[in-house]
């Protein structure tokens, strides 16, 4: 989906999220963020993305009571997965 990119999840699965509630698929992309997927059956479609400031790369994301939660060294940014055309920012908590 993002050509020639990696992805930290092909030497840590630590770094993949999966929610099958939700069909949430949650992939840090080098050099672009979070790439934000949903799975239904077979298919797998475009969800969003996420970014943090300076494009720091995101290194973890978790669901904490729906809302998704990403880590950079940038620091922390909540989001709302479920927004129409992508997810909703809710919170930025820079690092210290």
């Amino acid at each position: 989906m993002v050509a020639g990119a990696g992805s930290a999840v092909e030497f840590d699965p630590h770094a993949f999220l999966y929610d099958p509630g939700t069909g949430l698929v949650a992939l840090p992309v080098h050099d672009g963020g979070l790439l934000l997927l949903r799975v239904a059956g077979a298919t797998i479609v475009p969800a969003g993305t996420v970014t943090h400031p300076g494009r720091a790369p995101v290194s973890r994301s978790l669901l904490v009571g729906g809302v998704l939660w990403t880590v950079s060294d940038a620091g922390l940014r909540a989001d709302d997965p479920a927004g129409v055309a992508g997810p909703v920012r809710i919170a930025w908590l820079p690092a210290t």
